[in-house]
């Protein structure tokens, strides 16, 4: 009988830790819950603004090239 009680005593602190680990938890998923986030996306769009204007002055020097290369070929043409 002296081992069940003892059982029973062990089991109970369990359950008695358990709640409070998820008493714990639901505080935790509480503060969680009412987080907000908002991304910065300001690093990508400078990267991108750069980029495009990079990419808008390699397709003006290749039109001028292209230009360039046609009209020599007109004169030897």
């Amino acid at each position: 009988m002296k081992k069940m009680e003892e059982m029973m005593e062990l089991l109970t602190e369990e359950i008695e830790g358990f709640h409070k680990s998820i008493s714990k938890l639901e505080a935790l998923s509480k503060n969680f819950k009412d987080l907000k986030l908002k991304a910065d996306t300001s690093r990508i769009e400078n990267y991108i603004k750069g980029f495009t204007t990079e990419q808008k002055k390699a397709i003006t020097v290749y039109k001028e090239k292209t230009t360039e290369i046609k009209q020599g070929l007109n004169l030897h043409g």
